[in-house]
C-alpha cells in the first residue's frame, strides 16, 4: 500500500510491482490518481472509499504487508497503522516537516515495524538505473514539464493547484 501518488509514490509502486508485488496507491487528487493508473497502476480514493475496509477487503482482512506513507500529510501517518497487517511493515518515507501523531495502540497490537527511509546505498542507485534501463520504471512519464527558471514561482503554483507529477525548472541551456 502506497499513501500519495506524487513523483516518489508512484517511483514505489512501480519498483514493488516491477518485484512482483501486488500495489495499490491511496492519492485525493484526481490528476496523480490518472497519471498513475496511465502508467498501470491501481488507485484509490481515500476521500470517496473507507480505506480500512478496502484494505481488509483487498486483502482477505489480513492487512497490508508494507505502508509506505509518502505524502506528507499528518492524517495519512495516523491512519497508516490501520492498514498494516500484524507484523507488517510502516515505512516513512515523506519528509515532515513537524511532529506527527501515530497510533501507538495499533502499533503494539499490531506488533508493526516502522521504518524511515531517506539514505541509499551505491547499489541502490545501480538497481535503479537497471530497472530505468530496462522500462520497469517509466521515468519520463514522472516529468509534467520542464519550465526555465523565471517560471519557478509559476511551476510552484501549479504543483500546489494539483494535478501535476513533476515540474523541473531548468536552470541553463
Amino acid at each position: 500500500m502506497v499513501i500519495g501518488a506524487g513523483p516518489i509514490g508512484v517511483l514505489i509502486a512501480t519498483v514493488a510491482t516491477a518485484f512482483g508485488a501486488d500495489v495499490v496507491i491511496a492519492e485525493i487528487d484526481p490528476g496523480r490518481r490518472a497519471a498513475a493508473e496511465e502508467m498501470g497502476l491501481w488507485t484509490l480514493d481515500p476521500s470517496a472509499v473507507d480505506q480500512v475496509a478496502w484494505v481488509e477487503e483487498w486483502t482477505g482482512g489480513a492487512g497490508a504487508d508494507v505502508v509506505f506513507e509518502v505524502s506528507g500529510s499528518a492524517a495519512a501517518v495516523l491512519g497508516a497503522t490501520s492498514l498494516a497487517k500484524v507484523r507488517g511493515t510502516l515505512v516513512v518515507v515523506a519528509i515532515h516537516s513537524q511532529p506527527r501523531p501515530i497510533d501507538l495502540h495499533r502499533l503494539f497490537w499490531r506488533e508493526l515495524r516502522i521504518l524511515g527511509a531517506r539514505v541509499y546505498q551505491r547499489q541502490d542507485f545501480e538497481r535503479a538505473i537497471e530497472l530505468v534501463a530496462g522500462g520497469d520504471i517509466p521515468a519520463d512519464r514522472l516529468i509534467t514539464r520542464v519550465v526555465p527558471l523565471a517560471e519557478t514561482a509559476s511551476a510552484f503554483e501549479a504543483l500546489e493547484a494539483g494535478g501535476a507529477m513533476k515540474i523541473l525548472v531548468e536552470v541553463a541551456r
